[in-house]
């Protein structure tokens, strides 16, 4: 037997790592982890206000005012147990997910422990086959003194290796160990959150047969159902004129405003020009010194943020619009809403949110507030317009306004908090978009509620 064969094996092992490498499986699941965290905060939140409309339902007497606001509650209910549908289905992807990746890993980690076994197999087999000469011996048995320093060295690192063979091989079967429990838990949550979207539809049908049985009652009150309706449309057609009426005065004041400060500027390059002509030195810097400095606008705005600039953002802009509330769900969308009762149409030229009590409002793009500040319109309380150049964002149903008329305003900046109880929409918040004199549908502006990533 010859020792060239061991020495080549144990240098060739010696180079081999043999330890498992799960560093980017760890991010990505951390990563899914606080995915399904977030989805799962969001259906707890939209549960919690499904309570509050079922408590007021629950509250709710059957004369006519009190039908068409459990009508109305009972719609708000219905669009927020859809919301909470779409995220029971959003976290059983994710889990999903996260089962796929755990099921590759417990792959990639089975390959690779049974190849570090069959490699310390075969280790163990070369050397009862070649190595039967004991190690003492062998040290011994050298031919000089480099030849013994040499075999021992060899040796010692052929121990280790061995030894951290069998070290990454126990950590590998851990870490399998590991991972088949991960999946056990998680397809636990993924039949417990199949379970739980049953329920929430069984829950879903029970109260569109509900509103059904809202709907047949309401039928039943034809004069005053149709009394509503006219209601309805008049307030939707008082709407349109107050809102058309104060963006027509805001016009006219910023076409006044921007004349006068054309004329003042005219006026003060007239002065200026006189000044550069005065032959007295120390009288002309002053005069010049006086006249240097340009008119200001009447709205001070950051560099760069002019009314064409902010319209041309704004309509870029489009599906991408943050939204007004941090959270909530369109209770009542843009366009035509068929009645119930007698499936005629009546055209919403906004979209209602239905959000927490006092929810805080916030802009959805940089803008200019009304120089007359906010508005209050019968059925849509105080209003808060934003100029956005040809475009303008309309907040309503607002219990309160904190934004300062005639002032620039930032995306993201807080006009004021929603709807309560109390308020003639209820706990919702009310946006439209207008361009120009046509009202567009604000859903199709404001960015989509986040999806799972793939």
């Amino acid at each position: 037997m010859t020792l060239r064969p061991i020495l080549t094996l144990v240098f060739l092992l010696c180079l081999t790592t043999g330890t498992v490498v799960a560093q980017d499986f760890e991010q990505m699941r951390r990563a899914a982890k606080q995915r399904q965290d977030q989805t799962r905060t969001e259906i707890n939140d939209l549960m919690s206000r499904i309570e509050q409309y079922e408590k007021q339902i629950r509250d709710t007497g059957m004369r006519y005012d009190q039908l068409y606001r459990l009508y109305r509650d009972l719609q708000r209910e219905i669009s927020l147990r859809d919301e909470v549908l779409r995220k029971l289905g959003e976290e059983q992807r994710e889990i999903q997910g996260d089962i796929t990746m755990t099921e590759q890993e417990v792959v990639n980690l089975q390959a690779k422990l049974d190849e570090m076994v069959a490699s310390y197999k075969k280790n163990l087999t070369y050397m009862y086959k070649y190595g039967r000469v004991p190690e003492l011996a062998l040290i011994l048995s050298a031919g000089s003194l480099d030849q013994m320093l040499a075999r021992a060295f060899y040796l010692r690192r052929f121990t280790e290796h061995r030894q951290k063979q069998a070290t990454a091989i126990r950590t590998s079967q851990e870490q399998l160990k590991l991972r088949k429990d991960e999946l056990i838990v998680s397809r636990q949550e993924i039949l417990k959150s199949v379970d739980n979207s049953k329920r929430e539809r069984e829950r879903m049908e029970a109260r569109r047969r509900e509103q059904n049985g809202t709907i047949q009652t309401l039928q039943r009150d034809r004069r005053n159902t149709q009394q509503r309706l006219d209601d309805t449309r008049r307030q939707i057609q008082n709407l349109n004129r107050v809102l058309a009426e104060a963006i027509a005065e805001e016009e006219r004041i910023q076409r006044a405003e921007a004349a006068r400060i054309a004329e003042l500027e005219a006026e003060r390059l007239r002065r200026l020009a006189e000044a550069q002509r005065i032959t007295d030195n120390a009288k002309r810097e002053e005069e010049v010194a006086r006249y240097s400095t340009p008119t200001p606008a009447p709205v001070a705005a950051p560099a760069g943020s002019s009314i064409a600039s902010i319209e041309a953002s704004f309509a870029a802009s489009k599906g991408r619009l943050q939204w007004p509330v941090q959270r909530g769900a369109i209770s009542v969308p843009f366009g035509d809403i068929v009645d119930p009762v007698y499936k005629t149409r009546i055209p919403n030229p906004g979209i209602e949110v239905a959000t927490g009590s006092r929810e805080p409002v916030y802009a959805i793009h940089d803008g200019f507030s009304s120089a007359g500040g906010h508005l209050q319109v019968p059925e849509y309380g105080n209003l808060v317009i934003l100029f956005h150049g040809e475009y303008k964002s309309i907040y309503g149903n607002l219990s309160e306004v904190v934004v300062r008329p005639n002032s620039y305003v930032r995306a993201g900046e807080l006009i004021g908090y929603g709807g309560t109880s109390s308020s003639s929409k209820g706990e919702s918040v009310f946006l439209m978009i207008k361009k120009g004199q046509t009202n567009v549908d604000p859903a199709q502006w404001i960015q989509p509620r986040r999806s799972p990533t793939p």
